[in-house]
């Protein structure tokens, strides 16, 4: 509902606690902040020490909106699929963690940043099972390796008869 619909004289009389300027010269409003927390918008600033919150009335229909939704007429049927999500997640993310030390502990074995490693899983059965992990070198790395593999030929087959 937008707060224009509100009838302002039946919404609640709240306390103004402060009132700030907004906008630029020809598009002034007046935030007015209110105890209860919310902000009232007006062209001019109050002189009065109460204005009426179209917002607390928005509030309480929405919260009486939502009771009606979340109220005792939930079926036991969704229920129970709450239920088995939550079992679901949870066992999604206990996996998720042991992938998660599973790559800590490669990148601390390897001297690798933890960004540079890929751990791969994959669903047998139902159950996840590690396939296989990746570790990722950057090209400045290997340059030297590559620099003594042209350096040191391999030895013919030949030579070692």
């Amino acid at each position: 509902m937008p707060v224009d619909n509100v009838n302002r004289k039946a919404a609640p009389r709240r306390a103004v606690v402060g009132i700030e300027r907004e906008g630029s010269w020809g598009r002034v409003e007046y935030a007015h902040l209110l105890d209860c927390g919310h902000t009232e918008r007006r062209k001019r600033a109050t002189r009065s020490k109460f204005l009426s919150c179209a917002w607390c009335v928005i509030a309480e229909q929405t919260d009486t909106e939502l009771k009606q939704l979340t109220g005792p007429g939930k079926s036991n049927a969704m229920q129970a699929n709450d239920d088995l999500l939550d079992l679901v997640g949870s066992q999604l993310a206990m996996t998720e963690r042991l992938i998660a030390q599973v790559r800590a502990e490669i990148a601390s074995e390897h001297y690798v940043p933890l960004e540079a490693v890929d751990v791969i899983v994959s669903d047998e059965d139902g159950e996840m099972q590690l396939s296989f992990a990746t570790i990722f070198i950057p090209a400045s790395d290997i340059t030297p390796i590559l620099r003594r593999i042209a350096n040191n030929p391999l030895p013919d087959d030949t030579d070692s008869v």
